[in-house]
């Protein structure tokens, strides 16, 4: 009787999960490591289940199509996805993987996609992933024309309770970001026409 119970709230658990409108962006932790500050950190920082241990799966929030994937000399691997929400367009962020994202620029991506695994490449002080939402005037970007927007009271408020008042050092980005001028940016199609030689001059870490 017991087991049968328990299959039956796993079930619902599932269901419930399936039709959630957004996915966390990271299945495994919820472990808030710095919360968005509108003017200093323009997204969440989220760290590993296991606090410095590189490899936690990183989802799409919401279907959409990527807009970048590859090297940026702030965030590291990284990788932009375009939805359109309610009629509204608006671009996700996922940056400081931990190796060459598993998607490639244009490419339609459901929610809850693998677009890669969490790391601690670009200005990141340890391993977490650094995940804005950003609402878009018109057609979304790939520069910094779009307004960060909070991913938790925005997307996720159920996750309210667990944004640390202060940032868990270790596990955050090591810097404020400039959001006034774009990073040097390499696309995967780029890097992969690069020597070993090319990649270490322009501080792209080889696999």
């Amino acid at each position: 009787m017991v087991s049968i119970v328990a299959l039956c709230i796993a079930s619902l658990s599932t269901i419930a999960s399936a039709n959630s409108k957004y996915t966390w962006p990271v299945p495994d932790s919820t472990r808030i490591t710095q919360g968005f500050k509108s003017n200093t950190h323009k997204g969440i920082d989220i760290g590993a289940k296991k606090a410095g241990a590189a490899g936690d799966r990183i989802v799409a929030f919401y279907g959409g199509t990527v807009a970048r994937s590859g090297w940026s000399s702030s965030y590291g691997w990284v990788v932009y996805v375009h939805h359109v929400i309610n009629s509204t367009n608006y671009q996700s962020r996922y940056a400081h993987m931990h190796k060459t994202p598993a998607v490639s620029a244009n490419q339609n991506v459901g929610k809850g996609a693998t677009l890669g695994y969490m790391g601690k490449t670009g200005d990141a002080t340890g391993v977490h992933l650094h995940f804005e939402t950003r609402k878009c005037t018109g057609a979304c970007k790939t520069d910094n024309s779009s307004t960060p927007v909070n991913p938790i009271t925005n997307f996720f408020p159920e996750h309210a309770g667990k944004v640390p008042k202060s940032l868990v050092y270790g596990e955050t980005d090591s810097e404020q970001v400039d959001d006034l001028f774009d990073e040097i940016f390499y696309s995967v199609e780029e890097i992969l026409n690069m020597t070993g030689e090319e990649r270490l001059s322009k501080g792209i870490p080889l696999e």
